[in-house]
């Protein structure tokens, strides 16, 4: 998504219900211009929020989560 939620409202119960069934919400900020603020409040938890200031930061971020879940998954 280009980061813009519409109805703010919207998204965060959405958020919320998503969330109280069980799925994890990660969330990646990307440049200068984002709401952090809003972007924290989606995310499961605050380790879900990550934040980069160029597009070309994405794949060492992709690859650091991914490294995450899957370790998280052999436990």
């Amino acid at each position: 998504a280009d980061g813009d939620p519409g109805d703010a409202n919207v998204t965060l119960a959405n958020a919320e219900r998503i969330k109280a069934k069980g799925a994890r919400i990660i969330a990646i900020g990307v440049g200068s211009g984002v709401d952090e603020v809003f972007l924290r409040k989606i995310v499961s938890t605050e380790d879900d929020y990550h934040f980069v200031n160029e597009s070309f930061q994405l794949n060492e971020t992709f690859l650091n989560i991914a490294t995450e879940l899957s370790s998280q998954i052999r436990r």
